[in-house]
């Protein structure tokens, strides 16, 4: 059977290269390589999560550069996205990949041997650019080089690796801290990257086409700056708004990003007339099939990654779950979605055109599920009743992701692919950044709204074993509510690393050894007894009552967003009957 690639190119030369050869004999191995790129992009956005603490300990970062570390490199990602899938198209994916693969491995090393916060953050920033260069290649390549009768199962692939990396990522990064591996402490989470892209560039060298794609027209790079700079002034409040406490500014910001994204648009309508090749072909979006798919996907990835930074801070912050424990207590998802891909193909042909919207309903049944469990859930954490909602949500996404992808990329010339799967790789990132500043402020807003009545039902819980500490009932009291206070107020700051100042001042209080909470006790003896039985209740509320008030608070949060993520979901379900029937190119 004829690839797309080969029929949209006549120009191509009909003898093949050795590697091209090998990369046909071997479609699955090619696939291997490419998937390098999307496993490592999805694992170094979330491995840096777990390493936070220990580099900022080590590198004396404060918290806006820590967060500038995370936020650089999602940022850099995003916004060269639908450059780069273009100049796959006009150099080929193998040189865009290669070039991208060498800079990643190099920038790596550059920030496991970062020695100031500037430098790491400025590392992380081309690590970002590197695998925005790579990510919209793996697509390309899949849809060009891959039999059309294979291409589902190799998006499973795709699918399958991006679920795991999504775990794999503080899994990894829990272990290597935990062991110190080679005393390497956080650098080893960047190091780790180096033998790995070694090993893709050889084999892109080996597999992938070399072959030139035929030159037809002259790009229109210079609309380049306009895309790039439009993301950036879009995406910057979303990923930063809530850190900075959504100042005007940031609104000003996205209000221009959208502006010069609009301009962009207009540029490529006249680069189109004057009969240049617009970095996106606009006429792809004539296609129902992929403008209805590209607004599904957008809708499901607003969903996802939110899902994932919340529960983990709920295990994490919510019980004091480590990195590694949150990691294996979420591998069920990992597994559903590499059993579902596996699956993906036979289902879809089954679901025919609802092949998009059951998936999109049993994420919006797993997650109300998980919801139900959260709530069903106390004080102590038992991370395997959580087992098998994340299994029908990690389902979910297998079958989903592949076919959505098929159907996308489905009527797209071989001419056109780059740039399709930059768009397809910028709506998934749009709509996971979309995703984390709305749903995520959503859920630290009801955190914060739950932060009162959690706090109030755990004192009452634990107001026997208050009171048996020997202190007046009104020593208790005065303790109990500035507990409440400074609870309430950490859990509704804007940074949580910042001490709130109704923390500091109970902290000055015990300094002065009990003050109000001494019960009045007269001479030495009874001060320094009312000082001790002031520490028993502090030590109580602290040891006991604080973590079932934060385990509490944050499951409230979580059902809440749960909620909001079941709606999310109907509404992909409902944009995915839109779509029209599957279509195959003879």
């Amino acid at each position: 059977m004829t690839t797309v690639a080969e029929r949209d190119e006549p120009g191509t030369a009909p003898h093949l290269s050795a590697a091209t050869r090998r990369g046909d004999r071997h479609p699955y191995l090619v696939v291997c390589v490419v998937l390098v790129a999307a496993v490592v992009q999805m694992v170094d956005v979330s491995i840096i999560n777990v390493a936070v603490p220990a580099l900022q300990s080590d590198l004396k970062a404060s918290t806006s550069s820590t967060q500038l570390v995370v936020a650089g490199y999602q940022l850099a990602f995003a916004c060269v996205l639908i450059v780069s899938g273009r100049l796959g198209d006009l150099i080929g994916s193998r040189r865009i990949f290669l070039l991208g693969m060498v800079l990643f491995t190099a920038a790596s090393a550059a920030c496991g041997a970062a020695t100031s916060p500037g430098a790491l953050v400025a590392f992380r920033i081309v690590q970002g650019l590197a695998s925005g260069l790579m990510y919209p290649q793996a697509y390309s390549v899949v849809q060009l080089r891959i039999p059309e009768e294979k291409r589902r199962q190799a998006f499973g692939m795709v699918a399958a690796s991006l679920g795991l990396a999504t775990i794999l990522g503080p899994l990894i990064g829990g272990l290597f801290i935990s062991w110190d591996v080679a005393g390497l402490g956080w650098r080893a989470i960047f190091y780790v990257n180096v033998p790995i892209g070694l090993a893709a560039v050889t084999g892109a060298l080996l597999l992938l086409d070399n072959r030139r794609p035929p030159r037809t027209r002259r790009m229109d790079i210079s609309s380049a700056p306009l895309v790039v700079t439009g993301m950036f002034l879009l995406l910057f409040p979303l990923v930063r708004g809530r850190e900075l406490g959504w100042p005007g500014w940031l609104l000003w910001m996205a209000a221009a990003g959208c502006a010069l994204l609009a301009a962009f648009v207009l540029r490529q309508h006249s680069a189109e007339r004057a009969g240049k090749l617009p970095l996106l072909q606009l006429g792809l979006f004539r296609d129902r099939a992929f403008t209805v798919g590209l607004l599904v996907i957008i809708v499901f990835f607003a969903g996802l990654p939110v899902y994932a930074l919340v529960f983990t801070l709920y295990l994490q912050i919510g019980y004091g779950a480590s990195a590694l424990t949150a990691g294996v207590a979420t591998l069920p998802f990992a597994l559903g979605t590499v059993v579902a891909s596996a699956l993906s193909e036979k289902v879809s042909d089954r679901l025919g055109r609802f092949a998009l919207c059951v998936p999109s309903l049993v994420m919006a049944f797993g997650m109300g599920a998980l919801a139900w469990q959260v709530d069903r859930a106390g004080a102590e954490l038992h991370a395997w009743s959580y087992a098998p909602m994340l299994l029908v949500i990690g389902f979910g996404l297998g079958l989903f992701a592949p076919v959505a992808v098929d159907r996308v990329l489905a009527g797209i010339h071989g001419r056109d692919a780059g740039s399709a799967s930059g768009a397809l790789a910028t709506s998934q990132q749009v709509g996971g950044a979309f995703g984390v500043a709305l749903i995520g402020m959503a859920f630290f807003t009801l955190v914060g709204n739950g932060a009162l009545p959690a706090a109030d039902a755990a004192l009452r819980q634990a107001r026997p074993a208050l009171t048996a500490q020997g202190l007046p009932d009104r020593a208790v009291d005065q303790l109990s509510e500035g507990f409440r206070t400074c609870f309430h107020d950490r859990l509704t700051a804007a940074d949580s690393h910042t001490r709130p100042e109704s923390c500091r001042s109970a902290q000055q209080q015990k300094a002065r050894g009990g003050g109000a909470a001494s019960g009045g006790h007269g001479g030495s003896a009874g001060h320094a007894g009312g000082a001790g039985n002031a520490d028993k209740v502090r030590a109580e509320l602290t040891g006991h009552v604080a973590p079932r008030a934060l385990s509490d608070a944050y499951g409230r949060g979580l059902r809440g967003t749960l909620l909001i993520e079941v709606g999310v979901y109907l509404v992909a379900a409902l944009l995915a009957l839109l779509l029209p029937r599957a279509r195959r190119t003879e």
